[in-house]
This record gives structure tokens, C-alpha cells and sequence, in this order.
């Protein structure tokens, strides 16, 4: 593994130790890359391997061998979304609004 494979993974563990579900967590590194290569910053290329590596992750997190995990890559992409859609970036208070982002969403999902 190299070191930006285990900075991802040790960021998306950071998030679960920090209240998010392992779903959470993968959305919001997947939101995170869109918004670097937005910015310019990540190459689709990095983008894709970044969601490889958040894949794997999040396929480790949800336990056994054989799992599906197609759903929960599915739910943490419709996160990823709902993270873009919520949070104004223009807005200079955009980052402290990623837990208010979270707690919406658990909220929809719970109704």
C-alpha cells in the first residue's frame, strides 16, 4: 500500500471513530474528491482511484467475504450527492456544516 492509499484509509477510519457509519464516511470522501477535481486539483484518473480505494474500504468495513457491497456503494455515492446538494461551497462556513449535512440525512433516511 502506498502512503496516499493509507492517508484514505486512515481519513475514512478518523470518520468513523468521529460518529459517521462507515457509508457516511465513504460518501463524504467521495464528496471530497469531487470537490478537489472541481477545483482542479485531482485528475479524473486520481478521482477513480480514489473510489477504488474507498470501495475496498468500505467492502472491509462491512465484514465478511461475499458480501454484497454494490448497495452500500450505491448508498454512500447517493450520499456523496446529498452532501453536494445540502452544502453551499460558496458559503464560507461550508465545512462547519458537514454535521448538520449528516444529521439531515440520517433524518431522511429515518422517515
Amino acid at each position: 500500500m502506498n502512503g496516499n492509499t493509507d492517508a484514505l484509509r486512515g481519513m475514512l477510519d478518523d470518520r468513523t471513530l468521529n460518529g459517521r457509519s462507515p457509508v457516511e464516511a465513504a460518501g463524504e470522501m467521495l464528496w471530497l474528491a469531487k470537490i478537489e477535481h472541481d477545483r482542479g486539483v485531482l485528475s479524473t484518473q486520481s478521482v477513480g482511484e480514489r473510489g477504488s480505494i474507498i470501495d475496498d474500504w468500505l467492502g472491509a468495513q462491512l465484514g465478511s467475504p461475499g458480501v454484497e457491497i454494490g448497495p452500500a456503494i450505491a448508498e454512500a455515492r447517493r450520499f456523496a450527492q446529498f452532501l453536494d446538494d445540502y452544502i453551499d461551497l460558496k458559503d464560507p462556513t461550508a465545512s462547519l456544516k458537514v454535521d448538520a449535512a449528516v444529521m439531515a440525512w440520517r433524518q431522511q433516511r429515518h422517515t
